[in-house]
C-alpha cells in the first residue's frame, strides 16, 4: 500500500486520484489536501444558499454545463468517486491556467472570482487550510509522495 491509499477514505480509489492528477497536471498531494478540506462524501449532495455541491470534492452546480459535455451529470458527480476526483482536478487545473500560482488557484477553487475583498479573504483562508494539509503530507511521508 502506498501513501496515497493510506491518506484517502475507503470509498476514494487511489488509482482514480493518481490518474486525475496525471491527466490534469495537478499534484496528487494537492488533490488529497483539497479532499481533506472539502470533507465531502460519495453519495452526498450539499445544498447551500448559493448553490448545490456534489460528492467528495463538493463540485459546484455552476460546473454542471461543463461536465455534462463529458457525461458527468449531477448524479454522476454525487455518486461516482472517480468522476468526482476528475472534476476536482479539472477545476483546480482550470484555475491554475488562469492564475499565477497554486495558492491563487486553490482560493478560486473555493470562491470562484477573487473580485471583492470578502471573496479574496475567504479564498486566502481556504487556500491556507489546503496548503497546510499539503505541507503536512510532505512532513508525514517525505519523498514517498514522489513515488506514488
Amino acid at each position: 500500500m502506498n501513501w496515497l491509499s493510506v491518506e484517502l477514505p475507503p470509498d476514494m480509489p487511489a488509482v482514480c486520484v493518481a490518474q486525475a492528477a496525471r491527466q490534469y497536471s495537478v499534484p496528487p498531494e494537492l488533490l488529497v489536501a483539497t479532499l481533506k478540506v472539502e470533507g465531502g462524501e460519495v453519495g452526498k449532495v450539499y445544498p447551500r444558499s448559493h448553490g448545490t455541491y456534489y460528492g467528495p470534492y463538493q463540485i459546484s452546480d455552476k460546473w454542471l454545463p461543463e461536465f455534462e459535455r463529458f457525461g458527468y451529470t449531477a448524479d454522476v458527480l454525487q455518486n461516482n468517486a472517480c468522476a468526482n476526483v476528475v472534476a476536482g482536478a479539472y477545476v483546480l487545473a482550470y484555475y491554475k491556467l488562469r492564475t499565477p500560482d497554486w495558492p491563487h488557484a486553490i482560493a478560486r477553487y473555493n470562491v470562484g472570482a477573487l473580485d471583492t475583498p470578502e471573496r479574496l479573504d475567504a479564498g486566502r483562508r481556504y487556500a491556507a487550510k489546503v496548503l497546510g494539509h499539503w505541507g503536512a503530507l510532505y512532513t508525514k511521508w517525505g519523498h514517498a509522495t514522489d513515488a506514488q
